[in-house]
């Protein structure tokens, strides 16, 4: 939340405060403190919302690089070692297993994860024969599966997290408003 929606909602519970402490019996009065209210209540609703679409983004990206590093130093790794093994016996397959460039940007990574991991299913059994984890790519889908949903949630939380902001814009201004026409 920027400073001037946080000084906007502070100050509109501070009115509301204020006419809590000192009501009047006017119908105008209390619908507007009443209304006051609502906004207020909105104002910190959304507020979470905000808060939580910038936690969740940040924990998606978290869980992304997490399994980018599994995939990438652990999971390719292997899958690169062994079809170099492999290359000896089938020669086709020399080069066809190169490691996607360190720290490049995540769709480039995850397209050459998904086109390695695409190119090793048919030869599974030779690579198994020759060393490679049976599990290892199921396990290498599985986390570039993970690893998509979290972009996802990352997506998602910002999302959020802008909608929030543009609806605290929206509650603040209007808990201005309302603030005028009281005072």
């Amino acid at each position: 939340m920027n400073a001037i929606v946080r000084r906007k909602l502070a100050m509109a519970s501070q009115v509301l405060e204020f006419a809590n402490a000192h009501p009047d019996a006017d119908p105008g009065f209390l619908t507007l403190v009443a209304r006051l209210k609502e906004l207020v209540a909105r104002g910190d609703a959304v507020a979470e919302q905000q808060v939580a679409g910038r936690v969740a983004a940040h924990a998606a990206i978290a869980q992304r690089e997490a399994l980018r590093r599994i995939i990438q130093q652990e999971q390719l790794h292997q899958l690169v070692w062994v079809a170099e093994l492999a290359s000896k016996e089938r020669p086709d397959l020399a080069g066809r297993f190169t490691y996607p460039a360190a720290g490049g940007p995540y769709q480039v990574f995850s397209t050459a994860a998904k086109s390695m991991l695409g190119a090793a299913i048919p030869y599974r059994e030779l690579f198994v024969n020759l060393g490679l984890g049976a599990t290892l790519l199921d396990d290498l889908a599985h986390n570039i599966d993970d690893s998509d949903a979290a972009i996802e949630r990352a997506n998602g939380g910002r999302r959020d997290h802008v909608g929030a902001c543009a609806d605290l814009a929206v509650v603040a201004d209007d808990c201005v408003k309302l603030s005028r026409v009281l005072g």
